[in-house]
């Protein structure tokens, strides 16, 4: 086992839909090229987390980790077809998982977005935000790309006091934002971990961000 792995048995435990069980019917699938052996002209084995591998239509290193469509179960020819990771999001509207870029800083965030047209709506959280997500009229306008910004432990503003760009121009960390928004009001507590942020923001903001979305 990897080093990077010997903790993971303590994570939470994920029932997502990239997650599929042996016996879920599911049109695509995430998987693994595995080093078994290809006759020639014909494309390499992957474990896709069934009983059995399932043959590809393509020839590819071991070790390469692919997102598969699945056959048709009346298929009579059992070949699974490579494509984007993109596709089962936007062929089917699921969750898929997700991508990690990293930002050399804040500004970066914005300048190396990988949607051509950027970021069309972003929202800061900070307790220093405000709290009118929670009033009954309150709604996002429509966007095509969210950007939703988590700070550490200490808040975004001293993510911007610390950047030299930023910290030039005076900017305040609200002021980089569409909204700013504190998404846990009475929060009992001096901090929140990250990862403890984003559950809480996100179950806040998920009905917003649907009505918005569509």
């Amino acid at each position: 086992m990897h080093p990077d792995l010997r903790c993971v048995g303590l994570l939470n435990p994920l029932d997502s839909t990239n997650h599929p069980r042996v016996s879920d019917e599911c049109p695509y699938r995430e998987g693994l090229v595995t080093e078994r052996e290809v006759k020639p002209g014909q494309g390499s084995w992957v474990n896709v987390g069934l009983y059995k591998e399932l043959q590809l239509d393509r020839q590819l290193p071991a070790g390469t980790r692919v997102t598969v469509r699945m056959p048709l179960a009346t298929s009579t020819k059992r070949v699974g077809v490579v494509v984007s990771p993109r596709e089962p999001r936007e062929a089917t509207g699921c969750h898929w998982g997700y991508t990690v870029r990293i930002a050399g800083s804040l500004p970066a965030v914005w300048s190396e977005s990988p949607f051509e047209s950027g970021y069309d709506l972003s929202l800061g959280t900070s307790q220093h935000g405000d709290t009118t997500w929670q009033e009954p009229g309150f709604a996002l306008p429509h966007f095509n790309h969210l950007l939703l910004v988590f700070g550490g432990v200490e808040g975004l503003e001293p993510v911007v006091a610390a950047d030299s760009q930023l910290s030039s121009h005076e900017l305040e960390a609200s002021s980089m934002f569409d909204k700013y928004l504190n998404l846990c009001p009475q929060q009992g507590s001096r901090t929140i971990r990250t990862e403890e942020a984003l559950l809480v923001g996100l179950s806040a903001l998920t009905p917003h961000i649907l009505r918005a979305g569509q």
